[in-house]
């Protein structure tokens, strides 16, 4: 392949740069960082590993190596920040967890001063330090792909491609976590069986091998799963089983032996798992019981956030991202089984099979379909087990399979140029998820000062909302629905501040977050600062459909237990309405007003308490405009004796608020103690009083726009 060292320089730089650029993110806010630092900082305080069970979901339970590598960093630093924010949770996180956006993404309340503090430096260059092993994960995995497909540039093209450009991987080694040292440790696992199959036993490779196993054994126990792929290797290779694997084992029970000996001796179980969960009670899913369907349900979750799930996995990619993931699956797993098909029937055709690439394939499946294993495992046990990082321990092995498959859709003659097209499309996929994405969900989304907007409410001198978009929210029960509020600040505040936006006079929209959905605290406001946020409401799937709320908004002050009032005393902070629509449904109709309009013959009922008129009609479109029934009452000689007008269903669900295909009905007692014989009844605009055109089913326009019905 021609500038194949220039393409590959290109794919690891784009790595690095972008694994930097994640790692300059807010402090604290990698998956379950907080205790990750809090391991290294009690063994660089105490000189000694700490007792494991010694803090409520903590990481005290890991393997040691991680954290005993990382506390020269923190020798000396002055992180006293630490204690504050790490204590400083916001409650509202993760609200709406599987929406993108920016609404509540972080963990912790940050302010604008922490990212200078001495804290925020320690942080950054433990990041750093993961970036390091990440970068080594890459370069290890890319000689693995060179052993696994010597003179096929294009293939180790694209299998690098997987690795140092998967979005969730790169995000991963900017963050304080012992999964990076994992990562390294089974990547260079990998490279030393591989390269045994292929060149033979050594006991300088088992000694290796051993030291690679041992340290991925001290990086995490979740490493223990590596048992069923050495076994493999072992077993498919008859040379190693008398010298060569003894050695390993040997050398890893040297290196690793000591942590599990010693957890055996002073807990009475070897993996520290048991302290996981005293530490993690609340998140057993069944006691001592494997939860296979819970675990498989979970799945999903688990394979979008092997792609992309940044944060403690709230802060999800658009549906665009998956889908081009979602393609490369497919095309590469439909490629693979291709592929095996081809070497099968090749295999048949020569009467012989193959035995040193089968041996291979068979080496590199275990070693990555364990760790599907393990997910489904860990998603049976443990709530947050579901995670997709559980499966990156394969990554070259599922980088081997994505290359394989794709290759066998590629024509000879564009292979190379396929392989450097597929490599600048996971980089963009990259970048876009982080600029897209990453960025946006810890900003607040600030905006140029609208001088041209007047402050629709003044809330004590301290903020402003100047906008509202939209202010009508449509949706069923059950249904997402979105609000963006616009606010200035207007002097700086010494108070504990949240946004607040309620229904009024029912429990259906009670929403709370800090300013800025959760990204700006009131002590970081500055006089004359304009932001957005986007408010996303969940409607109750046990909402009663067809009726509307009024909303109102404002900023609520905690230690005072009392919202901010609105400066104009008599005003009310309405910002809109949320309508609980109804499900669209089939309707029988016998005429239409206007286009906008279905309706069914109306019913007429007399009974005990007089005569009941029942109406059915469907929205065809949506209206801006209130459309009111009137039903006027006739004698024998059509005189109007009496007159009724009123809105659909009194007035609780008025026709602006109808969806499209749903079926409205209201039914409204008439008076009895007239000369009326039949009744004239239509609808009319409320603003201008004009009816609407009332014509049949097939077209026949009615007089007066009204249709007339004989009493019983």
């Amino acid at each position: 392949m021609r500038y194949e060292r220039w393409i590959i320089a290109c794919v690891v730089l784009t790595f690095i740069a972008v694994a930097f650029a994640f790692s300059r993110g807010p402090l604290l806010e990698g998956p379950n960082e907080v205790e990750h630092y809090r391991f290294i900082r009690l063994v660089a305080q105490q000189g000694t590993l700490p007792d494991r069970a010694g803090h409520p979901y903590g990481q005290l339970h890991q393997a040691p190596l991680y954290y005993i590598l990382g506390v020269p960093i923190l020798k000396g630093a002055d992180d006293a920040l630490f204690d504050d924010l790490s204590e400083r949770l916001n409650p509202y996180h993760a609200h709406e967890f599987a929406q993108a956006g920016s609404d509540n993404k972080n963990v912790h309340l940050h302010l604008s001063t922490d990212a200078e503090s001495g804290f925020a430096r320690a942080l950054l260059t433990l990041r750093l330090y993961s970036i390091l092993l990440g970068l080594l994960t890459v370069l290890i995995s890319y000689n693995s792909l060179t052993l696994l497909f010597p003179n096929q540039p294009h293939l180790y093209v694209m299998g690098l491609a997987v690795v140092a450009l998967t979005p969730q991987f790169v995000y991963m080694s900017s963050v304080v976590n012992n999964d990076n040292l994992l990562f390294l440790g089974i990547a260079a696992s990998f490279n030393l069986a591989i390269r045994q199959a292929i060149n033979g036993p050594s006991y300088r490779n088992a000694v290796l091998l051993g030291v690679a196993l041992g340290v991925a054994l001290l990086a995490k126990s979740l490493a223990g799963m590596l048992a069923l792929p050495m076994a493999a290797a072992v077993l498919l290779d008859r040379r190693t089983w008398f010298w060569y694997a003894p050695v390993t084992l040997v050398t890893v029970a040297l290196v690793a032996g000591w942590w599990y000996v010693g957890n055996y001796l002073q807990y009475g179980e070897f993996t520290g798992m048991g302290a996981m969960f005293q530490t993690w009670p609340t998140e057993i899913i069944r006691e001592n019981e494997i939860a296979l369907d819970v675990g498989l349900q979970r799945a999903p979750y688990g394979y979008m956030s092997f792609w992309a799930r940044f944060g403690h996995g709230a802060v999800a990619m658009g549906q665009e991202v998956y889908l081009f993931f979602n393609v490369i699956s497919a095309l590469s797993g439909a490629g693979l089984l291709l592929w095996a098909a081809k070497h099968i029937r090749r295999g048949i055709r020569d009467g012989r099979i193959d035995w040193s690439m089968w041996r291979l394939a068979i080496i590199v499946g275990t070693f990555t379909l364990v760790w599907v294993v393990a997910l489904i495992y860990s998603s049976s046990t443990v709530l947050s087990g579901n995670q997709g990082r559980y499966l990156i321990p394969g990554f070259v092995g599922w980088a081997v399979f994505i290359a394989i498959g794709l290759d066998q859709w590629l024509p000879r003659r564009i292979k190379q140029p396929a392989a450097i097209l597929f490599a600048l499309l996971m980089a963009g996929v990259l970048v876009y998820s982080y600029a897209r994405y990453f960025v946006p969900a810890y900003q607040v989304q600030t905006v140029t000062a609208q001088t041209n907007l007047e402050p629709l409410y003044i809330y004590e001198n301290s903020i402003a909302l100047l906008d509202i978009s939209p202010t009508l929210l449509t949706g069923q029960p059950g249904d997402l629905v979105a609000v963006t509020l616009t606010w200035q600040a207007l002097k700086s505040v010494d108070r504990d501040l949240l946004t607040y936006i309620h229904s009024v006079d029912t429990a259906i929209v009670r929403r709370s977050t800090y300013p800025g959905t959760g990204n700006l605290l009131a002590a970081n406001w500055r006089p004359g600062d304009v932001w957005r946020e986007t408010h996303y409401l969940r409607i109750p799937h046990d909402a009663t459909p067809q009726q509307i709320h009024p909303l109102i908004a404002g900023y609520y002050d905690i230690r005072a237990e009392q919202p901010l009032a609105v400066d104009n005393q008599s005003a009310t902070p309405f910002i809109g309405y949320l309508v609980v629509q109804g499900q669209a449904a089939s309707l029988v109709a016998d005429y239409q007003l206007g286009d906008q309009i279905a309706m069914q013959n109306p019913s007429i009922q007399r009974n005990e308490i007089g005569l009941e008129l029942c109406f059915a009609w469907q929205a065809l479109e949506n209206m801006a405009d209130s459309y009111h029934v009137f039903v006027h009452l006739l004698d024998a000689e059509g005189e109007v004796v009496d007159q009724i007008d009123f809105p659909p269903q009194n007035g609780r669900y008025p026709s602006w608020a109808w969806g499209v295909g749903e079926v409205v009905e209201t039914c409204r007692l008439l008076p009895s103690d007239t000369d009326a014989v039949q009744l004239a009844t239509g609808m009319y605009e409320l603003t201008n009083l004009q009816r609407l055109p009332l014509a049949t089913r097939d077209g026949q326009r009615q007089q007066h726009d009204m249709l007339v019905l004989t009493l019983p």
